[in-house]
């Protein structure tokens, strides 16, 4: 799993954003993957995290959205992105 813009970036509280992540299977066999993403404190996610459909030796891009409250005081903040297979095998983005 990799995340495509890795740029720190500044946002309004109230405000929206999207993290482009890019799953890779490098198997032989389809593979479905669920996402467990872990926001600071109000933050919400509007994007579905389970069931992603990756084909055999291919990739899928997913957007994630996020809202940060308007009540969200300045400050620096984190979103931990993992990804994991059938197998339960963890994949984390950096």
């Amino acid at each position: 799993m990799q995340r495509i813009n890795n740029t720190k970036i500044s946002l309004s509280p109230g405000s929206s954003t999207n993290i482009v992540i890019k799953l890779a299977n490098n198997t032989n066999n389809d593979q479905q993957v669920s996402l467990k993403i872990q926001t600071p404190q109000g933050f919400k996610c509007f994007s579905t995290l389970k069931d992603i459909q990756v084909p055999a030796s291919k990739s899928t891009v997913k957007i994630l959205s996020f809202n940060i409250p308007a009540s969200c005081r300045a400050g620096d903040y984190s979103i931990s992105i993992e990804a994991y297979n059938g197998q339960q095998e963890k994949s984390v983005v950096p």
